[in-house]
């Protein structure tokens, strides 16, 4: 077998990266790190097995950078990250030790993200049962968002916000008969997760039944 040789070595426009230019044609993409440490030079030969290494350490990298960037700005689930990353086709096993690592330094965390969850979800007057459809849909545990929406409830009137959500839909209906308008208010009320009880409610109040 033909020996593979470095022809040579370029500076990469990604920080910390270099370019390996090798004998037989190849372009590798390498950390510098990883080419300090396995003593790699212009004009060395180098193993297949050498190349793999770089290959394993640009993609760990690539799988450590982009979990950070999952886990800024717009708040995910644990779940949620976990699935971003196996769309991008990174081994399972390297996924659940960057995400170990990841909830070790808190930048994951179940519980934060369903109260900020719960929050959002208030602002946007859903009521209890879409809060909790969508937090099981994020594979929240129950034991992460209980007590906190527990406290959401004893200090909300869903009654109040769901009459308010209702009377804005009622300004778009005015022109319709008053079955339609009951009919969409009650689509509408329990689309945004409101309970049976405090749609009906709603709609008494409404139309003065």
């Amino acid at each position: 077998m033909e020996k593979i040789v470095i022809n040579k070595i370029t500076k990469s426009r990604i920080s910390g990266r270099c370019v390996l230019v090798l004998s037989d044609g190849r372009y590798i993409s390498a950390l510098i790190d990883t080419v300090l440490h396995l003593n790699l030079d212009k004009n060395k030969e180098i193993a297949e097995q050498e190349i793999q290494i770089i290959n394993n350490e640009i993609n760990i990298n690539k799988l450590k950078s982009y979990s950070l960037r999952l886990c800024e700005g717009f708040s995910r689930s644990e779940f949620q990250i976990k699935q971003k990353l196996l769309q991008k086709k990174y081994p399972l096993k390297e996924i659940e030790q960057i995400i170990k690592r990841l909830k070790e330094l808190g930048l994951i965390n179940d519980k934060k993200f369903a109260e900020n969850f719960i929050n959002y979800s208030i602002k946007k007057n859903w009521g209890l049962d879409k809060i909790i459809r969508e937090l099981n849909i994020r594979k929240v545990k129950s034991t992460d968002y209980q007590e906190f929406l527990e406290d959401i409830s004893n200090d909300t009137d869903f009654f109040i916000k769901a009459l308010n959500s209702a009377e804005k839909k009622m300004r778009l209906l005015s022109s319709k008969p008053i079955d339609k308008q009951k009919n969409s208010i009650f689509r509408h009320l329990i689309s945004k997760g409101y309970s049976y009880d405090i749609v009906k409610d709603v709609i008494h109040k409404l139309f003065n039944e």
